[in-house]
């Protein structure tokens, strides 16, 4: 090969490194060029090692205090803070039922704790009220939402959607269901569905699917972070999908023939984001490419590591620790490497 050619090709080289390492740059932070030795620590809690009252955790929730709350489906809802558990049951509480599906926090410090079939509310004072619909069959909830104005959004399973905007609960609508709720940086609330997603701007309804042209399918999770950018996991699809300045673009996860399950997506503090899977364990985005953790390929060095595929829900802790609720199997604590 000629000199020129061999400038000429590096050339070319140097200035795609160039590139690359502009639009990597735009996405890291930091905390990317850490040494990977300093890796974090898995540490698992279920019934038989904590008082953990069950191992099938549906949802996380960080409380105004910084206390944990864990939604176990069938075994009431546990709360954990200083190293120490608190569970509450039908048993020994006025818990609606032990099939706690969902969890979030009112702004007065009220937990509002959606179950199978209406949902509590659990005062700072600790005062207890139930709600249910008489004029359904089964209110089962599947996720709740507090707004930044206080509104209170319920989905659920086949009975649409109810908005309590301090007046008390309305049915909004009915026959679908609500997956996922989620509040933009312009107080725009966008719902997760199984007809698709929308969004709602104060005044009107938009079915993202048509105005964005998003894939059909049921909208699962549903993420606004602090970039601004909507994520959204769609069941099935090989894709994760996102809206950025009110454009749509997709995201490869490369985790799997089968497309994924996305059940929920969190952002840790260091900027990445983690989708919870079912199948394909957790997903780790750093602004540049998805890591894959799973039964096979994660440990800490001292035996701890991912035990099951199946993850539901995602939370951070006030700590920067990340918490994972396991369909099967309990709840992992991941802390991150530190700064």
């Amino acid at each position: 090969m000629k000199k020129g050619g061999w400038i000429r090709i590096s050339s070319v080289i140097a200035g795609a490194l160039l590139i690359l390492i502009f639009f990597t740059a735009c996405e890291q932070t930091k905390y990317d060029l850490l040494d990977q030795e300093s890796a974090g620590v898995w540490t698992l809690y279920n019934s038989a090692n904590s008082d953990l009252p069950g191992n099938y955790i549906w949802d996380l929730q960080l409380d105004q205090q910084g206390n944990l709350w864990v939604a176990c489906n069938g075994n009431g809802v546990a709360v954990y803070g200083n190293n120490t558990w608190q569970v509450y049951t039908t048993q020994n509480s006025s818990l609606l039922s032990d099939s706690v599906t969902t969890v979030d926090q009112i702004a007065d410090g009220s937990m509002l704790i959606g179950t199978k079939n209406g949902y509590s509310v659990r005062s700072s004072a600790g005062v207890w009220k139930n709600y249910t619909d008489p004029a359904v069959t089964t209110m089962r909830i599947s996720t709740v939402k507090v707004t930044s104005t206080g509104k209170v959004w319920i989905g659920t399973y086949n009975e649409g959607l109810y908005i309590d905007e301090g007046a008390g609960l309305v049915h909004n609508s009915s026959g679908f269901d609500v997956y996922a709720i989620e509040e933009d940086k312009s107080g725009n609330i966008w719902l997760g569905s199984n007809y698709g997603l929308i969004k709602w701007n104060g005044i009107a309804w938009e079915n993202i699917n048509v105005t964005k042209n998003l894939p059909e399918g049921p909208v699962t999770a549903l993420l606004s972070d602090t970039k601004g950018r909507m994520w959204i996991g769609i069941y099935g699809n090989k894709e994760v999908y996102r809206i950025v300045n009110s454009k749509l673009d997709s995201l490869s996860l490369m985790n799997g023939p089968f497309g994924n399950v996305i059940w929920d997506i969190c952002e840790d503090i260091k900027g990445d984001i983690w989708f919870a899977t079912w199948y394909d364990g957790l997903i780790r985005y750093d602004g540049v490419i998805p890591h894959a953790y799973k039964e096979y390929n994660v440990t800490d060095g001292e035996g701890n590591s991912i035990i099951e595929d199946f993850v539901n829900c995602i939370e951070k802790d006030e700590d920067g620790n990340m918490w994972f609720g396991l369909d099967s199997k309990g709840l992992i604590k991941y802390t991150l490497p530190l700064k």
